[in-house]
């Protein structure tokens, strides 16, 4: 129980332990806990947060208020009957895989798919009440595969590609109305290289936007930020009101495809290192990530052994700041230390390494990652960090939900990933204001007790049911913890 709590804490960075709250704990049988997915929403009309969890055998959904300081007694706001998938007698209900909700007039509208992905039901259930009706579905042709889906502002998006094309179809719909299909076309063929070690056949560059969605490792909203740095190259976001897609190819050239979710045409942008480096970037001594918050995109680069940070504002494509190496190859931004989680021998153990040995292993197995999240007053941390693992080399993948297969996020999003497995690690913590990317000095954790019991924790478990939610400043952070047998809510 100890490790999970602050593994929430982990996950939030900033949060002291003893500022957390238990609010909402619901004991679930066996049969619940089988196939669990939950989905975390906040409902103005009736100022209550509404989480539902969506199990093999039913769909419940609860309420409990923001301004609650105990966990109480979970209010039920609804029921569905989920009837045996394998028999469907009768069933207005049954379904694989259970994608999010939306929330209107006094009644919940949830999105559900098949196992196959070709199929997506929409139904509505009022407040308080048992009666489930189907209200409208979308059909994937054959030919199209599904990338992701999530909810905006109450409204439900999908993201589909024409397979061996560079065409997406974004699907549309609205709670009470119909369906619009929107199609765009991101030219990719110029891209570069996916990675510098590549299994024997697979493919080495980006010919078609089906190549850069094979390596696709993550798709990150605006309420989930990731618990570790990503090490995938190839990368979703979901913005109000568009979606960015990323690549980092092996030259250090970030490419960023701006996807309005309107019929305003893509827009793509292209960032290279060169800019700051004043010279070609040496291919085989070089290697680098990116990630995004919110309007910013953040480069981390590693080039003869020295990093280098740089931070872009999207909406003008325009190098906004850069942090270069000192003479000694050490980054001149504050920063933690850098931590190594596991060695050859000790797999459980996190010691301090120099920044020498933490860019040496970024090029032995040609891996770097950058991640990080909003916290406080218009600031954020960021977390780079690379794998360790010297009994075994090929493909790792370092990020939330990246289990090969299909994850769903409490944020409404569904990620398809591709096979992925999770090292440990080296990595460094840095915090800077938003705006002018100004550093702030980092503080330590005080209990390395902490740093051990959760991280190497979080990179081998995932916690079912995870969900979240940020709301007026505040976190609510659920998960199924099979210790107490039991879904609880903790608010930050």
């Amino acid at each position: 129980m100890k490790k999970n709590i602050l593994l929430a804490t982990l996950i939030l960075g900033w949060l002291d332990a003893n500022a957390q709250q238990r609010v909402f704990e619901l004991p679930l049988e066996p049969t619940e806990e089988d196939g669990l997915q939950t989905y975390m929403a906040y409902d103005p009309n009736l100022g209550s947060l509404l989480l539902t969890l969506a199990s093999r055998n039913k769909i419940d959904r609860y309420k409990f208020s923001q301004t609650d300081s105990l966990a109480g007694t979970p209010v039920i706001l609804a029921r569905t009957q989920v009837y045996d998938k394998d028999t469907r007698k009768g069933s207005v209900l049954s379904f694989d895989h259970y994608l999010g909700c939306a929330l209107v007039n006094e009644s919940i509208e949830e999105s559900v798919s098949s196992k196959d992905l070709s199929r997506i039901c929409f139904f509505r259930t009022k407040y308080g009440g048992n009666k489930t009706i189907a209200t409208d579905s979308i059909l994937i042709p054959s030919g199209e595969r599904l990338i992701a889906t999530f909810y905006q502002n109450d409204q439900f998006y999908a993201l589909s590609l024409l397979k061996t094309s560079n065409t997406v179809r974004i699907y549309h719909h609205r709670p009470e109305g119909a369906t619009d299909i929107i199609q765009k076309d991101i030219p990719v063929k110029d891209w570069g290289k996916i990675g510098h070690v590549q299994p024997l056949f697979a493919k080495k560059k980006i010919d078609d936007l089906s190549d850069l969605i094979d390596n696709l490792g993550m798709l990150v909203g605006t309420t989930a930020p990731p618990l570790l740095a990503t090490l995938t190259k190839s990368k979703i976001y979901v913005q109000p009101g568009k979606v960015y897609l990323t690549f980092d190819n092996t030259r250090l050239t970030t490419w960023v495809a701006e996807l309005p979710l309107d019929n305003r045409p893509c827009r793509i942008q292209q960032f290279s290192a060169e800019t700051y480096y004043q010279k070609e970037v040496p291919p085989g001594f070089s290697n680098g990530n990116s990630f995004i918050i919110d309007s910013t995109l953040i480069a981390a680069n590693i080039i003869h052994l020295k990093l280098y940070l740089a931070f872009y504002d999207l909406s003008t494509g325009q190098l906004r700041k850069v942090y270069l190496p000192d003479e000694k190859g050490n980054p001149t931004f504050p920063h933690s230390p850098v931590w190594q989680v596991g060695n050859f021998w000790k797999k459980s153990a996190v010691h301090t390494i120099g920044m020498g040995e933490f860019a040496k292993n970024s090029f032995d197995f040609w891996t770097l990652g950058v991640g990080g999240h909003k916290y406080g007053d218009h600031q954020f941390e960021l977390e780079i960090g690379t794998i360790y693992d010297r009994e075994t080399f090929g493909k790792f993948m370092v990020a939330l939900g990246s289990m090969g297969g299909v994850a769903a996020m409490g944020s409404g999003i569904l990620i398809f990933p591709g096979p992925g497995s999770r090292k440990n690690t080296m990595f460094l913590r840095s915090q800077f204001h938003s705006d002018p990317f100004s550093p702030l000095s980092y503080k330590e954790l005080e209990d390395k007790s902490q740093l051990i019991d959760t991280f190497v924790d979080s990179k081998k478990i995932s916690l079912k049911g995870m969900s979240m939610l940020e709301l007026n400043n505040n976190y609510w952070l659920g998960y199924f913890d099979k210790e107490e047998q039991k879904y609880i809510v903790y608010k930050f």
